[in-house]
């Protein structure tokens, strides 16, 4: 066969000669020059239409910004944003100013071309990342300037920070009455982020200054009035009236006391309240405060026959800036105990929640004087940090505020020799005081103790009793922490 002689190396014949191939190699040039101008063509057109859905990417997320509540949880582009400032600093932007972390973060921009220094906190921008340490960052380009800036809300006027330029400055050796101002505002601004950055003592001070408020004098005087404690009115009891049956379930398993003991551990009770929080401030008096052996409320005015302290903090008196009130009150009291100089005079645990919490004293009293609490903290040499544990979705493990925590006299000398060290946040405006706390303990290997009965059975209550008895996980959104 004509391929066998091929194979063969056999002269072929004439008769034996097939029809010539045709030239392939310039139909595959072609076709692979075709399919190159093909891919660059689809290259261009997927990068064109990428930056102008970046474009609009931009425009639609402020959009949304401009929508919502300051506080919503808007995620925005990386696009060229600089970092300019943590919170609590002067952030200098003349662009737009994104406030957050992660991918949740709130926009703003100058209200006027001369504006270029600003406040980063939550006061000016909301809170779009609750719960994290955030900062504010810059974009300096013209990236969508047109759009963004036509969505991006106004920087809030008392955000702004007002720096006299050198040139002005450089015109006349006598300033004009506007620039005394200008530089009266820097001052102020300049003595509110020291008294945030350099110490807490700076607000303990404050405080130290108010009328005397003796803790002990409450205590006193019922001590007068019932020498006996066997004659003493039962409070825990008489303020625990059931309401439904949820109540009557928690007053049994709580187990009070039919008598008072009045002996060591020495509790002093901390209330954060308000000085227009007085039938509440009234209630804990008649009710658990006169079993405490110490309390003090932690309020905005002092009044002393009332055990009523003004609590002086940085910021606002305000729920999202508990922290600030807490570090305050935290350093006070530690502040306070250094101060003495009798052991006797001293307390060794220290319990802290709001107007709203109740505490069994005596139950409290109880367990920290126990031969397991004794025992975890070395006869109290080694810090305890008790409450409620709870889980947040960065996995910290922090003592719930709402059930109130307890610092045992380790632990609070812990927390003030640390409470203003940039790793405890002293510049933080925030609502979690209870998680900052655990924070700062955490760095020193202070973690919430289990306080967990021997049935396995919680001490500490954060919500309020029908939800404790009635919660089932099965009837809540897994999102449910």
């Amino acid at each position: 066969s004509y391929s066998f002689c091929t194979l063969l190396g056999h002269k072929k014949s004439n008769r034996m000669r097939r029809t010539p191939k045709k030239n392939t190699f310039g139909f595959v040039i072609k076709g692979a020059a075709v399919a190159i101008i093909l891919l660059i063509g689809i290259l261009w057109v997927t990068a064109a239409r990428k930056a102008f859905d970046d474009k609009e990417k931009v425009v639609l997320e402020v959009a949304h910004v401009d929508e919502g509540a300051n506080s919503v949880p808007v995620p925005t582009p990386n696009v060229s944003y600089k970092k300019c400032s943590n919170e609590g600093d002067i952030c200098k932007c003349s662009g737009i100013i994104r406030f957050g972390f992660g991918e949740n973060w709130s926009l703003r921009k100058p209200c006027e071309p001369k504006h270029t220094h600003f406040k980063c906190s939550t006061a000016a921008f909301g809170d779009p990342a609750t719960g994290t340490v955030k900062n504010c960052q810059c974009l300096e380009t013209d990236i969508g300037s047109v759009e963004l800036h036509k969505y991006v809300q106004c920087m809030p006027a008392d955000s702004v920070v007002l720096k006299p330029g050198p040139e002005k400055a450089q015109e006349t050796a006598t300033p004009k009455p506007a620039q005394i101002v200008i530089k009266k505002e820097e001052k102020v601004d300049k003595e509110e982020k020291k008294s945030t950055a350099t110490g807490i003592m700076i607000q303990v001070e404050k405080m130290r200054a108010e009328p005397h408020v003796d803790p002990r004098a409450w205590r006193k005087t019922m001590d007068e009035k019932y020498p006996d404690w066997s004659t003493r009115p039962n409070p825990s009891k008489a303020s625990c009236t059931p309401r439904n049956d949820a109540f009557e379930k928690l007053i049994k398993k709580a187990k009070i006391p039919e008598k008072h003991t009045g002996k060591s551990p020495r509790i002093l009770c901390l209330v954060y309240t308000m000085s227009s929080r007085t039938e509440a401030m009234e209630t804990i008096r008649e009710t658990y405060g006169a079993e405490c052996d110490g309390l003090l409320f932690m309020s905005t005015e002092t009044n002393p026959s009332n055990q009523e302290l003004s609590v002086h903090h940085v910021g606002d008196e305000a729920y999202n800036n508990m922290w600030q009130k807490s570090r305050s009150i935290w350093g006070y009291v530690a502040a306070m105990e250094a101060d003495k100089e009798e052991e006797e005079d001293k307390f060794d645990w220290f319990v802290i929640g709001g107007d709203d919490l109740y505490v069994v004293v005596d139950n409290l009293r109880k367990y920290v004087g126990s031969d397991e609490i004794k025992k975890a903290s070395e006869n109290g040499e080694k810090p305890m940090f008790l409450g409620r544990r709870f889980l947040d979705f960065s996995k910290v493990i922090f003592n719930s505020g709402g059930a109130g925590y307890v610092l045992n006299r380790a632990a609070l000398d812990v927390l003030f020799k640390n409470i203003d060290t940039p790793q405890c946040h002293p510049d933080l405006r925030h609502f979690s005081e209870d998680r900052e706390v655990a924070l700062c303990l955490k760095l020193h290997n202070i973690e919430p103790y289990d306080t967990k009965d021997s049935k396995h059975e919680e001490r500490f209550m954060p919500f309020s009793p029908d939800l404790h008895f009635t919660y089932r996980a099965k009837n809540y959104p897994p999102t449910d922490w």
